[in-house]
C-alpha cells in the first residue's frame, strides 16, 4: 500500500497515511495454508450473499480461518458454530480508548437500524443482547485484554457490535434486507457527523441536475465533482480516527482527482475505483469472528458512511472489504490481520448498474 498505480504504468506514493501513534500490535497468527503476497488481502467479503459453488481460494480461506481460531483460544459456542477445544494464546495488547459519547451514538444508530429493518422494538433487542453479555465477556477475555465494560473500550465496543450483528443475522435473514440495514446505518452515521459533531463536507452544487440535463452533461458534472467529494471522504475518515473508531487510515485522494479519466469512464457506464485502508478498526474482532462462522454479514460502520455520503451527491457506489496485513512477512506463521481494506467503485447516476 505504499505505491499506487496511476493507470498509465507509473506509480505514485500514497498521499495520506494517518499514523496510529503506537507500535503495531501482535494480532492474529495466520495459518500455513495461506500463501504470502507483498500486499496480502484476505477473506473476500462480497456485497451479495447468494449461494454459489466455492472456488479453490475460498476453500483455502476456510482452512485458514479454522486454523486461525484453533490457535487463538476460543471455546465452542453454539451461537457462532465454534465447537472445537482450542489452545489459549493471548495475542492482543491493551485496547484503544474510544470517545464514549461518539461510540455510544454509533451503537445507538446500529440498534435503531436493526430494529427498524426487522420491525422489532429496540428495547427487546437490547434485552436479548444483555442476556448474552456474560457469556461473550468470558469468551472474549480468553484472547483479548478487555479492560472496561463500557463502549470507551475498543474491544468491548467491538464485542457489542458483534453480538448485535449476530442478533441482526438471526432476525434479518434476507440479503436485500441486510443491504438495507447497512445503508440505513451509513445514513444515520453521516447525519450524526454533520449535526452533532460539525463534520463539514463539500456538498453537491445542485440536486436538480438529473432529469433536466443530457447524459453527457450529467457525466461531465459528476466527473468534475469527484475531487470535491474526495475532500468530504477525508473529513469523514478524520472524524472516525479522532474519536478512536479507527487507529488510522490510508486514503490516496489522487485516485479521485483525474477528471480527464473519469468523464470517458462514466460515459461508458464504468466505475472509478478507489481504496481506503482502515487501520485497526474497532470492528476487527467482529469481522474475524463472522468470517470464522462462514458468513459475510459482519459489523461495518465506516465504509457504509462513505457510501452514504457519495449517494448524497447522486453517485452510485459499491464496496467490498477485506481483512489484511499491512506488512510483508517472509513466514506464513507471522502474518497478522490488523487492518481492513475497502475497495470502492464509483459510478455516475447515468450508469445502468444497480446501486447497493
Amino acid at each position: 500500500h505504499e505505491l499506487k498505480n496511476n493507470g498509465a504504468g507509473d506509480f505514485n506514493l500514497v498521499k495520506f497515511n494517518a499514523d496510529i501513534n503506537k507500535q503495531p500490535k501482535k494480532l492474529w497468527a495466520f495459518s500455513k495454508h495461506v500463501a504470502i503476497l507483498p500486499s496480502c488481502i484476505l477473506l473476500l467479503s462480497p456485497l451479495s450473499v447468494k449461494a454459489r459453488p466455492k472456488g479453490a481460494f475460498e476453500m483455502d480461506m476456510e482452512f485458514y480461518v479454522k486454523d486461525l481460531f484453533d490457535a487463538v483460544g476460543l471455546k465452542g459456542a453454539q451461537t457462532t458454530g465454534m465447537e472445537s477445544d482450542f489452545k489459549k494464546r493471548p495475542i492482543y495488547l491493551s485496547p484503544r480508548t474510544l470517545d464514549k459519547t461518539f461510540s455510544s451514538n454509533i451503537l445507538n444508530n446500529v440498534i435503531t437500524a436493526i430494529a427498524k429493518v426487522s420491525n422489532s422494538q429496540p428495547t427487546s433487542l437490547v434485552e436479548s443482547v444483555n442476556k448474552q453479555l456474560d457469556y461473550f465477556l468470558k469468551m472474549f477475555r480468553e484472547f483479548v485484554p478487555l479492560v472496561n465494560t463500557d463502549v470507551s473500550d475498543q474491544y468491548y465496543f467491538d464485542m457489542l457490535l458483534y453480538i448485535y450483528y449476530l442478533e441482526a443475522g438471526r432476525i434479518i435473514p434476507l440479503s436485500e434486507n441486510r443491504v438495507q440495514l447497512r445503508n440505513l446505518i451509513g445514513e444515520s452515521n453521516l447525519k450524526l457527523l454533520k449535526e452533532q459533531y460539525n463534520v463539514t463536507s463539500p456538498q453537491p452544487f445542485s440536486s436538480n441536475l438529473i432529469g433536466s440535463q443530457s447524459i453527457d452533461s450529467i457525466n461531465k458534472y459528476y466527473s468534475h465533482s469527484i475531487a470535491r467529494m474526495a475532500m468530504g471522504i477525508q473529513n469523514i475518515l478524520d472524524a472516525f480516527r479522532s474519536y478512536g473508531i479507527i487507529g488510522g487510515y490510508i486514503f490516496d485522494i489522487d485516485d479521485l482527482s483525474d477528471e480527464v479519466y473519469a468523464f470517458p469512464t462514466f460515459q461508458d457506464g464504468l466505475s472509478v475505483s478507489f481504496q481506503v485502508t482502515l487501520q485497526e478498526p474497532a470492528t476487527l474482532l467482529g469481522f474475524l469472528l463472522q468470517s470464522q462462522a462462514n458468513t459475510f454479514f459482519h459489523p461495518e460502520i465506516i465504509a457504509t458512511t462513505i457510501a452514504a455520503y457519495a449517494r448524497q451527491w447522486g453517485y452510485k457506489i459499491k464496496f467490498e472489504d477485506y481483512l489484511m496485513d499491512r506488512y510483508y512477512r517472509p513466514s506464513n506463521d507471522d502474518v497478522q490481520a490488523q487492518d481492513v481494506l475497502v475497495e470502492f467503485r464509483l459510478f455516475s447516476p447515468t450508469s445502468p448498474t444497480d446501486d447497493f
